[in-house]
């Protein structure tokens, strides 16, 4: 069961909606919260309908309107997001407080709902196939990757617009801070990764990739396979070891892995083993867009432009020892030591 990336369209705290980012470098930020660099969005969206859509929604239309611009006109759309349109859902609550419960407006329920992204984008493109909205936490993006590739693999469609989408707002930043997740000191992104600290940086973004069943002549990469699994006592290695056999592949085979380390001392001793047992490439994404549910799609991303260009960016290099070629990489992600995420992008 594979899928080819035919297109990506990604809205993130970088220049990547235009392709900046590979000639410019990384954006540096000195502050604990990681925003997205928004393009116009009069290009994608009618302006009329754009001044009634809430900034989430926005970023969703923009991105997937970007990758189908690239690509082709999906069979089916498929969204992975940890917590939806978190800021309708707020305006929801407050205007529940402000009207006592009483003569609420629809609207802003309509918009909080977590598969109103989709629905949208559909709308927008036309597309009346199979419609799905996963929000399973950290797993999303993943489970998003699986139900396409399942799709694909039983010819029920061609081509699937996939897309992992959280955004940043004030009160889930306070909610959560509460926690220690974020950073108190030491914001500086480009630094994240230097030192023993507790806390990460919050991020968000919205990236689309049109997966299809044949390559076409834009195609960057194929996904071979993913994996998700929840255990909080589990052996990294081995989980790694038996879903490559699974690819017929080995830890030897993969010269490049993209992990999903975030500057945060307890989170990061997760990758150590992994990193430790091969000679593969060793690569970060978090300090350029920040921390937040799907982030992993950002990841693959990056991976695929890895392999399409056959070129890491300097900025997300921790180890290179492979600098020939880059054929297999291996993205693996987890939250809280619990939530597991791998997935095989091969050239």
């Amino acid at each position: 069961m594979k899928a080819y990336i035919n297109a990506h369209g990604i809205i993130s705290p970088q220049h990547t909606f235009d392709g900046a980012f590979f000639e410019n470098g990384p954006e540096e930020y000195n502050q604990p919260q990681m925003h997205c660099i928004e393009p116009d969005y009069k290009e994608f969206i009618n302006p009329a309908k754009l001044r009634r859509m809430s900034r989430i929604l926005k970023m969703g239309l923009g991105a997937a309107s970007l990758c189908v611009q690239r690509g082709t006109q999906p069979d089916a759309i498929i969204l992975g997001t940890g917590f939806g349109c978190l800021a309708d859902l707020e305006k929801f609550q407050y205007a529940m407080k402000a009207e006592n419960e009483q003569l609420l407006s629809p609207t802003p329920f309509v918009n909080s709902s977590h598969n109103m992204i989709s629905s949208q984008i559909a709308i927008a493109l036309g597309c009346n196939g199979y419609n799905m909205t996963h929000f399973h936490a950290a797993l999303s993006f993943e489970n998003t990757v699986q139900d396409a590739m399942m799709l694909i693999a039983e010819d029920e469609v061609q081509n699937v617009l996939v897309g992992g989408i959280d955004e940043i707002t004030e009160q889930l930043f306070s909610i959560t801070d509460k926690l220690n997740i974020w950073r108190k000191d030491n914001y500086n992104n480009m630094n994240l990764f230097n030192g023993t600290h507790r806390g990460t940086l919050m991020g968000e973004g919205a990236a689309f990739f049109i997966l299809g069943s044949k390559p076409t002549d834009g195609h960057s990469a194929q996904i071979i396979g993913t994996h998700t699994f929840i255990d909080s006592n589990t052996d990294i290695i081995g989980e790694a070891t038996d879903f490559l056999a699974t690819l017929n592949l080995t830890l030897a085979d993969i010269d490049t892995m993209i992990l999903g380390r975030n500057g945060d001392a307890e989170n990061d001793c997760v990758y150590d083993a992994l990193e430790n047992c091969t000679q593969a490439n060793i690569v970060h994404y978090k300090h350029l867009c920040g921390e937040y549910r799907t982030s992993s799609a950002f990841a693959m991303w990056l991976g695929a432009n890895i392999l399409q260009r056959q070129q890491i960016p300097q900025c997300t290099i921790k180890r290179q020892s492979r600098k020939n070629s880059y054929s297999n990489i291996l993205i693996y992600n987890h939250l809280n030591s619990t939530e597991h995420a791998f997935t095989v992008l091969s050239k």
